[in-house]
């Protein structure tokens, strides 16, 4: 009888062993399926594979100690056949210590993988060349749709690239769109059809920025949630981003925390009212690391009373008095259909 292949991944070399490495058997047997294995979590980078069992749909592998040093011919080889044996067994792809030239190689190979839908290669210094290479993947590759490249040194060129793909939720926080390349961004975003879910949390955007993402907004259509925290917008910022929900008619959420927003005479506190009044599919805001009034809070918080969608309003952090907190708690209270939760040190107004 003729022994199936398996193939062992240990720091990103791929060889035949007949020996499957402990714990981490991947065989065609009901002792497995009955556990139903769907994830295999690899710290040390080492866990066997047999490219025929179907039920595993999530591979994490890390500290793979991919670099120069060792970048050559034969290993790329190995590297890059690593996707068709994923082919069959994964659809979600973990994978950090990748550099720009081993993240073109993989990104070749992406090109004709038809199983991984969701791609994590956080924190691996790709820059733009390495957006750009992925991006370019993609236009082949209709298959994956999410995509982390949380850390990355990647700024507007690479973001741009993203944009111009099939992807549906793209987590881009703390890379460098910054303020030169945020019109082109913008601009990309606007005229992007997919994207479902954008992350870009910290990325230099400050108030120029912000105000060319709100300028797209104005005319996407299909962006559901935004997290635009810790850009440093500020209230000029944060005006622009509101006003374009007026006009928006699919954003659902919008996180603009930690924005250095200072609300001292309630004008962003009666722009959100506005926006909780008018805008009817609009139902998740996070305000919190702010600095708002407890004015200003009572404002938002009648308005989200009308409000027949609104779920779900963080104010943890915005130095509101504890009078107003307790004013708004009594008010909820009252009308029954939301809650005040005050745990944790998180401040949340939720719909019951």
């Amino acid at each position: 009888m003729t022994k199936s292949k398996n193939y062992k991944i240990k720091n990103t070399k791929l060889r035949k062993n007949t020996k499957l490495h402990k714990n981490t058997k991947l065989r065609r047997n009901t002792k497995l399926h009955k556990k139903k294995l769907t994830k295999i979590q690899n710290a040390g980078g080492n866990c066997s594979l047999q490219p025929n069992n179907n039920d595993v749909n999530e591979l994490r592998l890390t500290n793979t100690n991919y670099n120069k040093k060792i970048l050559n011919k034969e290993i790329l080889l190995k590297y890059t056949f690593l996707l068709d044996i994923l082919n069959n067994i994964s659809t979600k792809l973990a994978m950090n210590n990748l550099d720009k030239d081993a993240i073109k190689y993989f990104a070749e190979a992406l090109k004709t993988n038809t199983s991984i839908t969701e791609l994590d290669i956080y924190n691996n210094n790709i820059g733009d060349d390495g957006a750009i290479a992925i991006a370019n993947a993609l236009q082949n590759n209709k298959y994956l749709t999410t995509l982390d490249i949380t850390e990355n040194n990647i700024g507007h060129l690479g973001a741009i690239a993203l944009l111009k793909t099939n992807l549906t939720n793209l987590n881009m926080l703390n890379n460098n769109i910054g303020l030169i390349g945020s019109k082109l961004f913008a601009e990309a975003l606007k005229n992007n059809k997919t994207l479902r879910r954008l992350d870009i949390t910290s990325n230099k955007l400050g108030i120029i920025g912000s105000t060319q993402i709100a300028s797209a907004l104005s005319d996407n259509k299909n962006l559901n949630i935004l997290n635009i925290s810790d850009n440093n917008i500020g209230n000029i910022g944060a005006i622009n981003i509101l006003k374009a929900l007026l006009l928006n008619n699919s954003l659902t959420t919008l996180d603009i925390s930690a924005n250095n927003i200072i609300d001292s005479k309630q004008e962003i506190a009666k722009l959100i009212a506005n926006v909780l009044q008018n805008n009817k599919i609009f139902s998740i805001l996070d305000i919190s690391y702010n600095t708002f009034n407890g004015i200003g809070a009572m404002i938002i918080v009648n308005a989200l009373l009308t409000n027949l969608t609104f779920t779900k309003l963080n104010i943890s952090y915005t130095n509101i008095e504890s009078k107003s907190v307790n004013d708004i708690k009594k008010l909820l209270e009252t009308n029954k259909l939301f809650r005040l939760d005050n745990n944790n040190n998180k401040l949340q107004i939720v719909r019951i």
